[in-house]
């Protein structure tokens, strides 16, 4: 038996959708979609991996450095163990303190009680971030495009074989 091949996204489309009538039907038909799944998915992975890597960009371009020192640890039971976020105190340009909770959780604990971190304040929304969280989200960030790009350059290359092979 024979692979056939969508020739474009609607087709492709079209056969998830459809009901394979055997057992072989259905490994033909996910063998021939193979391809458009690494194009699709991984495009969505590079896509929230770029929006990750812009949104943190842009946040330290709007920011002030400043030192932040971690008064507490907040920490929660997770389904993989425990998630940790810290209290940080600034002191803001016209020399009041502030104290920031943020909403992110990570994991491991990049901080500790009392210590004096490297930090990014936004006078705009008052969210302060240490230098560490935000080297953690672009390592997770830099993840997704790495695993997006590889995905959609395998599904593109796997098409073009494909299409080479059943255009002669």
């Amino acid at each position: 038996m024979t692979t056939r091949y969508p020739n474009s996204f609607k087709e492709f489309f079209q056969s998830v959708f459809r009901m394979p009538g055997s057992n072989s039907d259905f490994r033909q038909t996910v063998k021939a979609q193979q391809p458009y799944l690494y194009v699709v998915i991984g495009s969505i992975f590079f896509v929230i991996g770029g929006y990750m890597e812009i949104s943190q960009r842009l946040f330290i371009l709007d920011t002030i450095p400043v030192n932040a020192k971690v008064l507490k640890i907040e920490s929660m039971q997770s389904d993989d163990g425990f998630v940790y976020r810290p209290v940080l105190e600034i002191e803001r340009p016209g020399g009041s303190k502030y104290q920031y909770r943020g909403d992110t959780w990570v994991s491991p604990n990049p901080h500790h009680e009392g210590e004096i971190v490297e930090a990014h304040y936004s006078q705009n929304d008052g969210r302060v971030i240490s230098t560490a969280f935000i080297s953690q989200t672009y390592f997770l960030a830099r993840g997704f495009i790495l695993i997006g790009g590889g995905a959609m350059l395998l599904g593109s290359f796997f098409l073009s074989r494909i299409r080479r092979k059943y255009s002669s």
